[in-house]
């Protein structure tokens, strides 16, 4: 691919690139506040052994 090409495109979806970087930092945040109540919830290691083998 034309390297000249590649760099025109980043600069026309700058603002989509930006905004799907902000949704997906904003989703591993709230994954990382919600882990500890997650994790102490009794039972999550039973649901989680009993799941199917290919999971």
């Amino acid at each position: 691919m034309n390297s000249v090409l590649f760099f025109l495109d980043l600069r026309i979806k700058r603002l989509s690139t930006v905004m799907w970087l902000a949704a997906v930092i904003a989703l591993v945040l709230m994954y990382v506040a919600l882990y500890p109540s997650i994790k102490s919830t009794p039972g999550v290691d039973e649901f989680i052994q009993n799941l199917p083998e290919a999971l």
